[in-house]
């Protein structure tokens, strides 16, 4: 029995939750913390005990003024506060916490304190935007699909008359305002196309391929599509082979290799890196859904301006787009994570203003 009281601090401190005592009025500053804030949060007891501001100081800027409103309220109501917000944790790592608590009556029945406490829900809260992300793609996709059915069927009509037109002209006429026609359907052809390619619905055609020859493969086409004022470089490491769709793996690529020679209208470096890594069942694997096992990395990174928050957590949003109306779909990251999760895989990435955007392939070991 002894041994077991001995233990039983250190099994609390373990726990994924924080507990505190605030003072009720005037001033809502924290007066005790559990020990293993550092180890949830990032910051130290003597952080947020005896410091007013620092609360709200670390409460993301998109929820602070809500997270503040109801605190107040629930204090002059003299009721339970309860919120689920955002934590802004150091490296500007993102913390989810569902926060809980209530005002304590002393002697005499004055409220002097409010006693709560606030647990990590950033998994869960990730798992539920997957969620809605996985079933919005789905209505999307269905939409997408058929709309661009029937636009197929009426490009492929103006690009028959056409044709017929350009075929009847002689070489006296001026064929310039036909050929637009035809190159006009041609580009609208192509965005029917990924349209069509986002709405489907069948089964992959897999098949078992070296990641490193299927990158080698593609590595010239790769080259024209970074462009002249884009330098590409490859880094070729051992990676196990993948059962994938190579066709839409390569279209996949084409499209992460696009996106950053867009991000780097001045010139800069794109990176293509392929290599071998473990994953082990940890908060990483269970934020992208990936099960424990050996794995192939496919990572496309940039050297542009990388993305903010608000665009960083928007990116694979079907139709999101921060070009200008005439330079993009949306369709590309969608795609990508739509061709990676067919596979069994998934999408990891990494951005931040001013540090560039790196893009990677979680793909399993076949």
């Amino acid at each position: 029995m002894s041994n077991y009281a001995t233990l039983r601090p250190a099994l609390s401190e373990r726990l994924p939750i924080v507990t505190y005592t605030n003072l009720f009025w005037p001033v809502a500053a924290t007066v005790w913390m559990s020990p293993q804030t550092e180890r949830i949060t990032g910051y130290a007891v003597a952080d947020w005990v005896g410091n007013p501001g620092f609360f709200e100081s670390v409460l993301h800027p998109g929820d602070r003024q809500s997270v503040l409103d109801e605190a107040i309220a629930s204090r002059r109501e003299k009721r339970a506060f309860s919120a689920d917000y955002r934590i802004v944790a150091p490296g500007r790592r993102t913390l989810w916490v569902h926060d809980e608590s209530v005002p304590v009556h002393e002697e005499g029945g004055r409220l002097e304190l409010v006693q709560g406490y606030f647990v990590d829900i950033t998994a869960r809260k990730e798992l539920e935007q997957q969620l809605l992300h996985s079933q919005k793609t789905e209505e999307l996709g269905r939409l997408a699909g058929q709309v661009a059915h029937d636009f197929n069927n009426y490009l492929a009509a103006i690009h028959a008359s056409a044709d017929l037109l350009r075929g009847r002209l002689t070489e006296h006429d001026d064929v310039r305002h036909v050929g637009e026609i035809v190159q006009s359907v041609q580009h609208a052809g192509a965005l029917t196309r990924q349209l069509l390619e986002f709405g489907r619905r069948q089964q992959f055609e897999t098949r078992i391929v070296a990641l490193v020859d299927l990158v080698r493969r593609i590595a010239p086409v790769l080259r024209r599509v970074a462009g002249e004022r884009v330098e590409i470089d490859f880094e070729f490491g051992d990676a196990p082979r993948v059962r994938v769709d190579a066709g839409r793996l390569e279209q996949a690529l084409v499209n992460l290799v696009a996106n950053a020679r867009d991000a780097l209208p001045d010139g800069g470096i794109v990176c293509v890196g392929t290599h071998s890594t473990a994953v082990r069942a940890d908060e990483r694997a269970e934020r992208l859904g990936l099960t424990p096992g050996n794995y192939a990395v496919l990572a496309v990174s940039d050297t542009g301006p990388g993305m903010d928050s608000e665009t960083r957590e928007r990116a694979f949003e079907p139709f999101f787009t921060t070009k200008a109306p005439d330079h993009g779909t949306g369709l590309g990251l969608s795609i990508v994570d739509s061709v990676v999760r067919q596979a069994g895989g998934a999408v990891e990435l990494d951005t931040a203003p001013g540090t560039g955007t790196r893009f990677r392939i979680f793909l399993p070991a076949a």
